[in-house]
């Protein structure tokens, strides 16, 4: 899920674990539902996102990545090989970042594409584990999930300030799996999902950000996908039916 800057919410609609048939469904500030002209096909959970523009939608369909242009009703294959998951735009919208797992190697690590460039996808980064995408907040810095082995995962930060040069840091790690960042527009603050102790229903927590200070809980029941308005003065989050919110 994602919102647009026009504050229009981007959804998959279908059943959890279903991979045919999936409808894409834009949902206004009123709670209006809107399905895209795209065709229903099998869309991944939780791996489609808006374009900076609002014009574009960017989503995966049997681990290849497309684009779909709601202006000119045209969609558009990106990646041709590998298995790829959880594309996002850049600040920009002229390139896309992922994760992908390429022959040769058990592990997904990062990529990028340029759209306006018929080259294949570049590697962005390649580390031990699995790599995640999970946004793009400015130019020159990408947030992502890291998970190595017999480990949690864990939430990173890729420094672009030197783009031949990428530069990883992490940012916040734990005991429970850290999952789902999204940083505000401002770029002060990160909120993310976490199970606070082993074995409890995760909730929505936000701290500071680049420098995580204090924690603070801000969902209060098992919550998941956080992201911000535009204007990062509201934070989203989903909860399963029937929940609190």
């Amino acid at each position: 899920m994602q919102l647009a800057p026009d504050g229009t919410l981007l959804y998959v609609e279908g059943l959890q674990g279903v991979f045919s048939g999936r409808q894409l469904v834009v949902f206004d500030m009123e709670g209006n539902p809107e399905a895209l002209p795209l065709a229903p096909r099998p869309i991944a959970s939780l791996s489609v996102g808006w374009s900076p523009d609002g014009e574009s939608i960017v989503f995966v369909s049997e681990g290849q990545i497309y684009t779909y242009n709601l202006v000119l009703d045209a969609t558009r294959q990106i990646t041709f090989e590998g298995t790829n998951t959880a594309p996002v735009f850049s600040p920009d919208g002229t390139r896309v970042a992922f994760s992908s797992q390429r022959p040769g190697t058990d592990v997904t690590d990062l990529f990028v594409k340029a759209l306006n460039d018929p080259s294949p996808p570049q590697p962005l980064i390649t580390l031990s584990g699995n790599e995640s995408m999970m946004q793009w907040p400015m130019d020159t810095l990408i947030v992502f999930e890291r998970l190595e082995a017999g480990s949690n995962v864990d939430l990173w930060m890729l420094d672009l300030s030197d783009p031949d040069v990428p530069q990883e840091r992490l940012y916040l790690d734990s005991e429970t799996n850290l999952q789902r960042i999204s940083v505000s527009p401002d770029g002060t603050l990160a909120a993310y999902r976490s199970s606070a102790t082993a074995g409890s229903p995760g909730g929505i927590y936000v701290r500071t950000f680049p420098d995580p200070g204090a924690q603070e809980l801000v969902s209060r029941t098992s919550a998941y996908v956080p992201f911000w308005s535009p204007d990062g003065a509201t934070l989203y989050y989903a909860v399963a039916p029937g929940q609190p919110i």
